[in-house]
């Protein structure tokens, strides 16, 4: 039966497409015949970038330096092609629903393209986009902070590292130490230093703790100027949450008691 009847608009279907065809090539005849001024026609190839095409425009031959005419309709020659497919908006909202499914049964689909494909108005889909790409305070604060509590467990972990070298170092140095102490026969200190080796890891141990000392101070200030500077930020957001809370609260209270 499906055939039977496509068969039966065949006829329809061809003279539809036969009379599309000659309105076409009559506008255009009727465009060269009376377009003779210069004008813009605006095409738009991609969605919200326009561009404009001058018909008509007299402009240099830049061979000959004569008057030229830049895109004469009139003596414009084209071919009127119909060519008829799949409507691009059915496809954008084939591509949606299947990927809606794919998302909902767990798949990492980005938010981005559910909108790009969703059936919303363009102007709409780009204020969309743009507040998704608009940074999230709560997580440039969160991100912050975490970041200076990780530099100063690295300069407390630096210091404890640099502090147990230098007691090592202080341990194997005590025995030789003990043993310069010692006086001779004649109640004078024997004069006595360290190996060259010895000097240079006790050296190094000491910078070694300086330096740690020196970025755990740094770490500590830099997370204080943080926690400054997101004070302001930080209170406007638990009072914003105070007055949701608030609200909610409210709205629940004034919701009528049902009977058991």
């Amino acid at each position: 039966m499906q055939q039977a009847g496509t068969a039966e608009l065949g006829p329809y279907i061809i003279s539809y497409r036969g009379w599309k065809i000659r309105v076409y090539r009559a506008l255009f005849n009727a465009v060269k015949q009376h377009w003779t001024a210069e004008r813009f026609i605006r095409v738009t190839d991609e969605e919200s970038v326009p561009s404009f095409v001058p018909i008509n425009q007299m402009s240099v031959d830049p061979q000959t330096g004569m008057p030229a005419m830049v895109n004469n309709l009139s003596a414009l020659d084209v071919d009127i092609i119909l060519d008829e497919g799949t409507d691009q908006v059915n496809m954008m909202g084939d591509a949606y629903d299947t990927l809606t499914v794919l998302a909902s049964k767990g798949a990492a689909v980005p938010p981005q393209v559910l909108i790009e494909l969703s059936p919303l108005e363009s102007a709409v889909k780009k204020r969309i986009l743009e507040m998704m790409q608009q940074p999230n305070p709560q997580a440039e604060m969160a991100n912050a902070a975490g970041q200076a509590k990780i530099e100063q467990t690295q300069a407390d972990t630096g210091l404890k590292q640099a502090q147990t070298m230098k007691t090592m170092v202080e341990a194997q140095l005590a025995p030789q130490q003990v043993g310069a102490d010692m006086t001779n026969g004649m109640g004078q200190p024997q004069p006595y230093e360290l190996p060259p080796h010895l000097q240079e890891a006790k050296a190094i141990s000491e910078i070694d703790a300086i330096q740690a000392k020196a970025a755990q101070s740094r770490a500590m200030a830099g997370k204080t100027e943080l926690e400054s500077i997101l004070a302001p930020q930080q209170m406007t957001m638990d009072f914003m949450n105070a007055q949701a809370d608030r609200k909610a609260m409210q709205q629940k209270a004034s919701q009528p008691v049902k009977a058991a």
